[in-house]
């Protein structure tokens, strides 16, 4: 408990350099407020599945949204646990952006895209390099 106590007692955890807060997990609860917030912006196009293609959807997607979520991430050193929330993340927004209800789930080979959280551990080990 004493941990989690020194965390909030930390005020540079929540300081904002360069568009990032300085604290890991801080800045990863921010990035994915600011993804929600521009997925619900673009929810219009996400509900005209008949004139927008899935394609064209994923696109879209991956081009407006996952650089929202992903900002400067080879800066994180998450845990397994926020490792596993952020993919968790973006797989609810992939499910939406897709229509796909509870007892269905997304193939690999239906979006094309990898982990969000293997995106960021080999960011973060090309930075090392």
């Amino acid at each position: 408990m004493r941990r989690e106590t020194d965390r909030v007692a930390e005020v540079w955890r929540t300081t904002k350099m360069l568009g990032s807060l300085l604290g890991d997990a801080e800045d990863l609860a921010r990035r994915k407020q600011l993804a929600l917030l521009a997925f619900r912006q673009m929810l219009t196009l996400w509900l005209r599945r008949q004139h927008v293609s899935e394609a064209l959807q994923l696109r879209l997607y991956n081009a407006f949204i996952v650089p929202v979520l992903t900002y400067n991430m080879g800066t994180w050193a998450l845990t397994q646990a926020e490792s596993a929330r952020l993919d968790s993340f973006h797989r609810t927004q992939l499910k939406h952006l897709l229509g796909i209800k509870w007892p269905q789930h997304i193939s690999k080979s239906c979006t094309n895209v990898i982990s969000v959280s293997l995106s960021a551990l080999r960011s973060r080990s090309m930075q090392k390099g």
